[in-house]
């Protein structure tokens, strides 16, 4: 019974991240029935993520902001009794992308939002190491907290640790955040065109169709529009 237990609960977290974005209504039924094992059989470094993950489904869309908080604190308090070091690009993506926004100031989350990516890449975690370098780019930059030069710096050093994964989606976004910082530095022939030396928007838009790499194709465009808003170019925007 053991090692079924196991074996259930690692694979709701292998496919919690693609159910949540690709199934999300099937989310809180997984997520429940990984908490019922573990309230049955006992806890394991494997519950702390469970509680993780009931506790984003609470923050959002549940929106029951003080239950989600408290869920997420017992995930933590479990993850850190078992020392579940592997399992830390995961636990730091839940508490600092998640839950701790809604009640600390942005600048203690994005820290430790690097951090769990360089972890995720440590442990062979590559799918939540990318999850907290896609967190860390968006708030950073929309929080302000950053400034852009450091926020350029962090975003090169994360595309050169990512490069050698041969993980192309991941690239195109990458490549795009970097390119975007550049623009809004005014290092670019065009501040308004996400192009540089080393990546061109357009292009690689041509090869995610090409490749339907929608993911890609989504990174991109996101970049574009952030570009487009702080160009105060609305009409692009939209």
């Amino acid at each position: 019974r053991k090692w079924k237990k196991a074996a259930a609960l690692q694979t709701i977290n292998l496919v919690f991240a693609a159910v949540l974005r690709c199934q999300p209504q099937y989310a809180l039924f997984l997520t429940a029935k990984g908490l019922k094992i573990t309230l049955r059989d006992g806890l394991s470094p494997l519950s702390a993520l469970l509680f993780g993950f009931f506790a984003m489904i609470l923050l959002n869309p549940v929106g029951a902001i003080d239950e989600g908080i408290r869920c997420e604190e017992i995930g933590y308090r479990i993850f850190e009794r078992f020392q579940a070091y592997d399992l830390r690009s995961r636990i730091l993506m839940i508490r600092y992308a998640y839950a701790k926004p809604w009640t600390d100031s942005m600048d203690k989350c994005l820290p430790p939002l690097l951090t769990g990516a360089s972890s995720g890449l440590l442990t062979g975690d590559v799918e939540f190491a990318f999850i907290n370098s896609y967190a860390y780019s968006i708030d950073a930059l929309l929080s302000g907290f950053v400034p852009l030069k450091i926020h350029l710096e962090n975003m090169t050093n994360l595309k050169k640790q990512y490069a050698a994964l041969g993980q192309e989606t991941v690239m195109f976004y990458l490549h795009s955040a970097v390119q975007l910082a550049r623009n809004l530095l005014g290092m670019a022939r065009d501040v308004r065109v996400l192009s540089g030396e080393d990546f061109d928007a357009q292009d690689s838009l041509k090869t995610c169709l090409v490749t339907n790499n929608a993911a890609g194709r989504e990174f991109i465009l996101l970049s574009q529009l952030f570009l487009a808003i702080f160009t105060s170019d609305y009409a692009q925007a939209v």
